[in-house]
């Protein structure tokens, strides 16, 4: 019964999405995209031996991507002569990697209705499947059971108030029970899944700390930003909102011999102009546009560009974060694995990484102007934060490793 209601919903939303798609780009994507995504499949799964071995790798977006990628490419070096299929349901995370070199097969995740979930499952014919954080689907995860496939969740992050632990949860069990295995980051997932008679949980740790261990190593160069730089400061504004670039801005008026590479969270063009008209004042200067022979007197580089930001990270001497002052914090493990020092806005209380590094001084809690001046002032003439954020993720990486050895005893 709770299947049936489940599927009539997402029958509706998938009804209903193209008229909202009308009125935003992004969910007209999406839509787009998903409804090409089985004829596609069924064509790349039809040129492959029936024999073949497939392994599938679902990630919500690109966040849950970069979890999910070491342990896929770790499979790929493991078993060559598999095959993999990665899928994505945000547009965000697609369109950024839609050409990944990693994967045989790259689409739209169709919304979880009982044909689309069957019909996908049915073509694919996946032996592993992984679904990345906390990403759990249910006609997916029955049909997935139903074929025998080996259905691994990993770098799983569950909190006490999720469906899974209320008074109706038992509904939502049914879902869970498809999984061979979870690998959980901590202690607190494993006790709540143990709570609810789960007892398929290892403590694997996040894979992000592996991904960005790996990017850390080889950095990118960027002559362009040794050339905004010289013999400067730079401050690196990444993932960007309003909020941190305006605080940035009064930094600015203030601290005259200070060079600020802003990296928008969206470079969509009413973003993008948001961005150069803040900052206009300081000769603000696009990075498409950007000559240094022309702009030599320019205080600020906007970014108008995806796919560079790790890389920008390794020139900065200090990062302010994004997403601290609205719904959340962005990944502050890129930043970290330089030995960077970082500040961010007061929303980062859920982010396990984010109190670890505040704890251990490689990061800073910033709610107003006065504190941020702060923190870029110890930044320039303390030095006192060298290499803590580095040292804390080397010590957490091994997550990749443990998923590995952990599938070992379900392979057939």
């Amino acid at each position: 019964m709770f299947r049936f209601f489940y599927s009539v919903v997402w029958q509706l939303i998938e009804v209903l999405l193209p008229i909202v798609g009308l009125f935003n780009k992004k969910i007209r994507t999406g839509n787009s995209g998903r409804r090409k995504a089985i004829s596609s499949l069924k064509k790349w799964r039809l040129s492959l031996p029936a024999e073949s071995k497939i392994i599938w790798l679902h990630c919500a977006s690109l966040g849950e991507f970069e979890q999910g990628r070491p342990v896929i490419e770790a499979l790929k070096e493991k078993e060559p002569h598999s095959f993999i299929a990665l899928t994505f349901f945000s547009p965000s995370g697609y369109e950024v990697r839609k050409n990944y070199t990693g994967a045989n097969w790259i689409g739209y995740l169709p919304m979880d209705t009982f044909f689309n979930a069957r019909k996908f499952v049915q073509i694919l014919q996946p032996a592993e499947v992984f679904f990345v954080k906390y990403e759990f689907w249910t006609n997916y995860f029955f049909n997935l059971k139903k074929i025998g496939a080996k259905l691994f969740c990993i770098s799983v992050i569950l909190r006490e108030e999720q469906r899974f632990f209320q008074w109706y949860g038992f509904v939502w069990k049914a879902t869970l029970k498809a999984v061979s295995h979870f690998f959980v980051q901590n202690e607190t997932t494993q006790r709540l899944l143990q709570k609810i008679k789960f007892n398929n949980v290892s403590i694997s740790g996040d894979t992000r700390f592996d991904r960005v261990l790996q990017i850390g190593k080889s950095p990118k160069l960027l002559p362009w930003l040794s050339s905004f730089k010289q013999n400067d400061f730079l401050l690196v504004i990444g993932s960007s909102y309003s909020e941190e670039e305006a605080l940035v801005a009064v930094l600015l008026s203030r601290v005259p011999d200070l060079k600020v590479c802003v990296v928008p969270h969206e470079i969509h063009a009413s973003r993008i102009q948001e961005s150069l008209t803040r900052f206009e004042k300081f000769g603000a200067v696009l990075l498409s546009s950007f000559q240094p022979e022309k702009n030599n007197e320019a205080r600020v580089l906007i970014v108008d560009s995806i796919g560079m930001l790790s890389s920008i990270y390794a020139e900065a001497d200090a990062v302010v974060l994004g997403g601290g002052f609205g719904k959340g914090l962005h990944n502050s493990l890129e930043i970290a694995v330089y030995g960077i020092p970082m500040a961010f806005g007061p929303n980062h209380r859920k982010f396990q990484e984010a109190l670890d590094l505040v704890k251990i001084g490689a990061a800073f809690p910033i709610e107003t102007f006065d504190e941020l001046s702060s923190f870029v002032e110890q930044c320039r003439y303390k030095n006192t934060i060298p290499n803590a954020g580095k040292k804390y993720v080397e010590e957490q990486a091994g997550a990749t490793s443990a998923i590995l050895k952990g599938i070992e005893k379900y392979s057939a």
